[in-house]
């Protein structure tokens, strides 16, 4: 069954905008004006995950609607992204949606990050779904810019049972980890936009807890590993030894 994604926003242009680049990346879209958005639409669509335009005041449509989703038991667990045009979010506002782990993208977004972040709640909400224990299994995070390579072990740890995500450079791999956190991060260093040194110090910056990374990458060799970030647990060559790449995974994730 597809993965089915519900955008509620007034603004019919952002709507078809939304529904373009979901639908693009696979999933199955139902857009809606508040107007007309209920809890029997929802009841009816079952989505994965709703998309909610949103302000920062707490009044209007948008918080009825969220505190309606709630508030009821066939809702209350479907994964919500909030939208908004605020840079930032009053502490009590903020407080709220994280206590409800509702997550939050500031407009103006660009699309990459964005379904990369969709990837992520969705990763995250399945294996809750599966798992009656608290202890969720975070995804392991693949960044490399070449796509072949990304694609070739994504392939060998789907088959090893660990749930994986893939960003093409530092950039989007960064927009992604301030968000969600992953079990483990292979990265490679030589990449456009933002290159592997760029996100490690970036990657520093964000609060603890760090993931721990694996450095894939064909100048290992002249890495100083006194100047690595802690969090750096390993170094590899490429092309790497993939059964030595399985081994070090193995200490520090575990398959979904």
């Amino acid at each position: 069954m597809p993965v089915r994604i519900m955008v509620i926003d007034n603004d019919k242009n952002v709507r078809k905008l939304f529904t373009s680049i979901l639908t693009h990346a696979g999933w199955q879209v139902f857009s809606e004006a508040y107007a007309n958005a209920d809890l029997t639409a929802v009841h009816q669509f079952s989505p994965n995950l709703i998309i909610l335009d949103f302000n920062t005041r707490q009044s209007g449509v948008d918080w009825a609607f969220l505190q309606l989703l709630k508030m009821d038991d066939n809702t209350a667990a479907i994964p919500i992204l909030v939208c908004t045009t605020a840079n930032t979010l009053s502490p009590e506002i903020a407080g709220y949606l994280a206590g409800r782990n509702i997550h939050v993208v500031h407009k103006p977004f660009a699309a990459t990050p964005f379904i990369l972040i969709i990837q992520e709640i969705l990763i995250a909400a399945s294996h809750i779904a599966l798992q009656p224990a608290p202890n969720v299994v975070l995804p392991i995070l693949v960044v490399d810019d070449n796509e072949q390579l990304r694609e070739n072990l994504t392939e060998i740890l789907q088959m090893e049972g660990y749930l994986v995500v893939t960003a093409a450079n530092g950039q989007l791999a960064l927009d992604t980890v301030a968000v969600v956190r992953h079990r483990l991060i292979i990265l490679d260093i030589n990449m456009p936009v933002m290159d592997g040194f760029e996100f490690l110090a970036a990657y520093t910056q964000l609060p603890e807890p760090h993931s721990p990374v694996i450095i894939c990458s064909a100048g290992t060799g002249n890495l100083n590993p006194g100047v690595l970030p802690a969090f750096v647990i390993a170094t590899l060559p490429k092309p790497y030894d993939i059964q030595r790449m399985l081994t070090l995974i193995k200490t520090y994730a575990q398959p979904a």
